[in-house]
């Protein structure tokens, strides 16, 4: 079974994506990644976080998987890069971001 990794942040009502967690041999996380491609060497998803920080400087921002219980509460949040009613495209969300 596959367990997803989102950052979010309460203030701002948003989350990044961040993909599947990789377990290493201790199943303690490894990293991320979506797809075949590992999420740290993805340029476009990097830049989301880095905005995503940026705006939220001072914020209580956490790294929550989707099994934890806080996920619930983020069920209304903008989700940036995820398709559907809540959610924006990473292309969407950078536009016009000098970063």
């Amino acid at each position: 079974m596959s367990i997803y990794g989102y950052l979010g942040c309460r203030e701002c009502r948003k989350v990044v994506y961040l993909g599947k967690i990789i377990y290493d041999n201790n199943h303690k996380p490894y990293y991320f990644s979506m797809g075949s491609r590992v999420t740290s060497h993805d340029t476009e998803t990097v830049r989301a976080i880095f905005k995503m920080l940026t705006e939220c400087v001072g914020h209580d921002i956490r790294v929550i998987d989707e099994g934890d219980p806080q996920m619930d509460d983020f069920d209304e949040y903008l989700y940036i890069g995820i398709a559907g009613p809540n959610g924006i495209s990473f292309e969407d969300y950078l536009r016009d971001w000098p970063g």
